[in-house]
């Protein structure tokens, strides 16, 4: 006879590939979701249960109440990195994560930065989110990153790098200003090629055009790198193209 514990157990991996399925009993409250965070750090994505979940630690936040920030952080980390490439999360969704990270990156631990710096991951924000991160850039090297690695073309984004650059500020991570300031005019240009050839690399530009741009700005500096970053594109045709203009 099939006991109740394999019954339990059934329906609990069944949860894992069906999250829409679970009860609302199990995902009510904050009490709930500590007692099984396992299973919830487990689950495919749903935006369904994810939005529960944020709703609760935002109750809390809003409240000044005090929760377990690791648990739950780490909980909404797991379900957001299940998240298919396709799928894009309702603007209410991501403001609400935007919220959480606003309210909680500079006051918590290193490690848990990294995890709540997930919650804004290959997300567009709207021009309020984005200008507060950049009035917090120099606050913390996570807010920093998500500048850097802002996913797509964005105007505000690209004048903050280039008035980096023009002020020497993040020297450190010049290639990756020099790739934002590159997303909104392919004309800018700097000095060290090396550097400008990786810039080209960490833009948010279409392949095809990173490829002519570096295909056409190859010289003795930066023949290295182009060739470098041809091949992780798997740009075979550019490649042989420089090798044939450089032997004639």
């Amino acid at each position: 006879m099939i006991t109740r514990d394999q019954i339990i157990k059934a329906q609990f991996e069944y949860w894992k590939i069906k999250p829409n399925s679970i009860p609302k009993r199990f995902i009510n409250d904050y009490k709930t979701i500590i007692q099984t965070k396992q299973f919830l750090k487990s689950i495919d994505f749903s935006e369904k249960v994810l939005i529960i979940i944020v709703d609760i630690i935002l109750e809390k936040i809003r409240n000044k109440r005090r929760f377990q920030k690791d648990t739950t952080v780490s909980i909404v980390r797991n379900i957001l990195k299940s998240k298919p490439q396709n799928i894009s999360l309702k603007l209410s969704t991501v403001d609400k994560l935007f919220e959480i990270y606003q309210s909680l990156i500079l006051i918590i631990n290193e490690e848990l930065c990294w995890k709540l710096s997930s919650f804004l991951m290959d997300q567009r924000l709207n021009d309020e989110q984005v200008n507060w991160l950049i009035n917090n850039s120099d606050q913390s090297v996570h807010i920093l990153n998500r500048l850097l690695r802002y996913p797509v073309k964005n105007e505000t984004v690209s004048r903050w790098a280039v008035d980096c650059i023009d002020n020497k500020k993040h020297n450190n991570r010049i290639s990756e200003l020099i790739g934002k300031a590159l997303d909104y005019n392919t004309d800018f240009n700097y000095s060290n090629k090396t550097q400008w050839t990786w810039g080209v690399y960490y833009s948010s530009l279409p392949i095809e055009l990173k490829e002519n741009l570096l295909v056409e700005n190859v010289n003795q500096e930066n023949f290295e790198n182009v060739i470098e970053i041809l091949l992780r594109y798997g740009s075979h045709k550019m490649i042989k193209k420089i090798i044939t203009a450089a032997n004639n």
